[in-house]
């Protein structure tokens, strides 16, 4: 009998999963409109830009009206709530070249849109909806307080890594840390610190494709780095509140030493110094998160400019302005084995056209960062252009999916936390009897389909406020008969 009902469970799962995994496949076999807008948190009277693609591969910009889906499930196969996008004034809203400003009259009263698609309308092509974006406006409930996840502890925290770049992998470590509190030129703020014990770990790895474009020196690899960060603020003119990065300063690195802060930045080891800014007066020129986001935030900046200095001060270090770059970041959140709730930033840093220009070079940085604890994980991915030569491991952007994938699966360097850190949660585990099995999977079962503020205890094991199918995911990975 328990054979019996044990086989009638697994059967039921099977069917659970088929019948989610071909409504993916069905979605996915359908053309999607990608969205991303510049704020998720705006106060009445503002404004926010939301940027629209008919093709996220092609770069290409959609121009026509769109059709508003609320109250979707996880997956995004289908809106109950279906509507024409109109402004506050009952106005359908037309999107031209891929993009729109939309106003928030100064009158309107507190609301949070969360989890929001869009599809054309009409929709002749049939395209699928949207990834889901969240807006919240004179409010941040539902928002993702970005100060919660980048924590800037002074302890000093222990990173294993692997070097793909190569034909054999190489394991490095990489200790990452923070500075006391003091001022970064001019703004509180801590400066993070990264020591590696070999030239092929982070920060700034040694590639095969690095190496041959400094005509075999590899003392670029051969550095440890100090990042000075300024606190989330909003200056004049910026249109977020941005904790942003004003530069870097370079020092020998030290593989014999112990990976201390103080064996290995020595002021007479000071190498070479860069200083961020930017032709554009609303944005910084390195800026890593706003402070409140939600789904689908995403700022570019094509005006990144950098001023370089070997040794004397920092601060006054002047801009070049003839050779502006793009840096862009994009923000999700997801989960990783041992941390339901975190908070990936996916940084680009590229030469201008970097996407549909195979002449142009890009590196690709995600790190994750789990909620009350930090920084957990960092992959990195470099994107050669074709004027460096041929590299198996390293193609343009045109030519490798890891460039514009959700995720990078096949990164050049990848690193993990591994202490001090949090004990790690089963994930999937909502009686918390320290196993997922069968238990855990009918409380999932009989929250499904319904919002949640209990976190795990109700089945929502990534902490997003409802229970749905990526919980039900998330015990499936973690089961255990």
């Amino acid at each position: 009998m328990k054979r019996f009902k044990y086989l009638f469970f697994l059967i039921m799962l099977l069917v659970i999963l088929l019948g989610r995994h071909n409504k993916v496949i069905e979605a996915a076999s359908q053309p999607a409109l990608y969205i991303r807008t510049d704020r998720s948190y705006v106060e009445p009277g503002g404004s926010y830009n939301l940027f629209v693609l008919s093709d996220y591969r092609k770069f290409s910009a959609y121009s026509g009206y769109l059709e508003v889906g609320l109250n979707c499930n996880a997956d995004g196969t289908s809106c109950s709530d279906i509507r024409q996008w109109k402004d506050f004034s009952g106005n359908p809203i037309y999107v031209k070249n891929g993009a729109i400003t939309v106003n928030i009259p100064a009158d309107t009263q507190p609301f949070t849109a969360s989890n929001i698609r869009f599809r054309p309308n009409p929709n002749p092509e049939i395209f699928s909806w949207s990834n889901p974006i969240t807006i919240g406006v004179g409010e941040t409930i539902g928002l993702v307080d970005t100060t919660k996840y980048f924590i800037m502890d002074e302890d000093e925290i222990i990173f294993q890594g692997e070097n793909r770049s190569f034909d054999t992998p190489i394991s490095f470590n990489t200790v990452v840390g923070f500075d006391p509190e003091s001022n970064v030129c001019g703004t509180l703020g801590k400066v993070m610190y990264f020591i590696k014990d070999t030239e092929y770990g982070y920060w700034n790895p040694q590639t095969p494709w690095i190496t041959d474009n400094y005509n075999g020196d590899t003392g670029y690899s051969k550095k440890n780095l100090l990042w000075p960060l300024a606190y989330w603020e909003q200056k004049i003119n910026w249109h977020d509140n941005f904790l942003t990065s004003t530069g870097a300063r370079t020092y020998n690195y030290h593989p014999s030493l112990a990976l201390t802060r103080e064996n290995n930045f020595s002021a007479s080891e000071l190498g070479q110094q860069y200083k961020f800014g930017s032709l554009n007066p609303a944005l910084p020129g390195y800026f890593l998160t706003a402070k409140f986001v939600g789904n689908g935030w995403g700022v570019g900046n094509n005006q990144q400019i950098v001023g370089r200095r070997w040794g004397g001060d920092f601060c006054s270090i002047p801009y070049d302005t003839n050779n502006p770059s793009q840096w862009s970041v994009h923000t999700d959140k997801t989960s990783l084995p041992g941390y339901s709730d975190v908070l990936r930033l996916k940084f680009y840093e590229a030469d201008l056209g970097f996407v549909t220009d195979p002449t142009k070079y890009a590196l690709r940085e995600d790190w994750y960062f789990a909620k009350d604890v930090g920084l957990i994980r960092i992959d990195t991915k470099n994107f050669c252009p074709t004027g460096w030569g041929q590299y198996d491991k390293c193609k343009p952007c045109t030519e490798d999916e890891d460039c514009l994938n959700e995720y990078i699966l096949n990164p050049h360097t990848t690193l993990s936390r591994v202490g001090p850190y949090m004990p790690p949660a089963f994930e999937g585990d909502a009686n918390g009897d320290g196993k997922v099995d069968g238990l855990d999977y009918i409380i999932w079962l009989n929250n499904y389909n319904q919002q949640a503020t209990n976190g795990a205890s109700a089945g929502d094991f990534n902490a997003d406020g409802k229970v749905d199918g990526v919980d039900y995911i998330i015990w499936l990975n973690n089961y255990q008969p």
